[in-house]
């Protein structure tokens, strides 16, 4: 694409890689480097004519609800996968460079942006947390950090 002096790539990640997500660790890590990564590699080709967004959908109505605890809800309504596309296509011909699909989603993700993380950390765990495992005692709830 370089030598070819334009191009374009949309890089989905999720809303999962904006925020911690306790017992999904892997997933939410993997869509924070592809989230990372896809914004470093917007501004190392930019100059190029290459256009990469990275696209950051919530819920979306897909089989990998099939291969989760049956349990499983998420936050918020899944979305058609339609609509994750036209999102990243419109993001494409505007020449943004990263996108969060959905006001709800979008508003969500500026949660960690204005509240402490403890706080925000342990309400993922809640929402996340299998029913197996049991919950902590109320004041293990939020433990603040100790710099010393």
């Amino acid at each position: 694409m370089i030598q070819d002096g334009h191009g374009a790539i949309i890089n989905v990640a999720s809303t999962g890689g904006l925020q911690s997500l306790p017992y999904m660790v892997v997933y939410s890590g993997t869509k924070a480097f592809i989230i990372a990564w896809s914004e470093a590699l917007w501004a190392e080709t930019r100059r190029h004519s290459i256009s990469i967004i990275t696209l950051c959908p919530g819920p979306t109505d897909t089989k990998i609800y099939q291969a989760m605890e049956p349990d499983y809800m998420g936050i918020g309504k899944r979305v058609p996968p339609e609509q994750v596309v036209r999102t990243g296509l419109h993001a494409l011909e505007k020449g943004g460079m990263t996108v969060i699909d959905g006001r709800i989603n979008y508003w969500l993700s500026q949660l960690y942006r204005v509240l402490p993380r403890p706080v925000l950390v342990t309400l993922s765990e809640q929402q996340f947390r299998p029913k197996s495992i049991v919950p902590l005692k109320k004041e293990e709830s939020i433990v603040p950090l100790n710099d010393s």
